[in-house]
C-alpha cells in the first residue's frame, strides 16, 4: 500500500501500471490496487489467498502472476549483485 500512496503523494499515476509485491494482497490491499488502476500483480508467496480478492481480480480482468524463484536462480542474483558492488 506505501508504494501507491507514494505515487499519489509525488503525483506518479498508477493506471494500468504493474506491481510486484512479496505476498498475495489481502482482500483490503486488493480492493486499493484495483481501485489505482494496476493491470498486473506479480506476487512471489501464497498468503491467506482471500477467495473474494481473487474474484474481484478476475471481474477487473487483472492478470494476477505468481512467480517462482528457484534456488539457482537466487544464488545466481546474489553473485551478480555482490560482483556489481565490487
Amino acid at each position: 500500500m506505501n508504494a501507491i500512496l507514494q505515487c499519489a503523494k509525488f503525483g506518479e499515476p498508477t493506471d494500468g501500471a504493474e506491481i510486484y509485491v512479496t505476498d498475495f494482497p489481502c482482500l483490503q490491499c486488493t480492493k486499493m490496487l484495483l481501485q489505482a488502476g494496476i493491470k498486473k500483480i506479480y506476487y512471489l508467496r501464497n498468503y491467506h489467498n482471500d477467495p473474494y480478492a481473487m474474484s474481484l481480480i478476475e471481474k477487473k480482468h487483472v492478470t494476477l502472476t505468481h512467480v517462482e524463484l528457484d534456488a539457482e536462480a537466487i544464488e545466481r542474483a546474489s553473485v551478480d549483485a555482490y560482483l556489481a558492488g565490487h
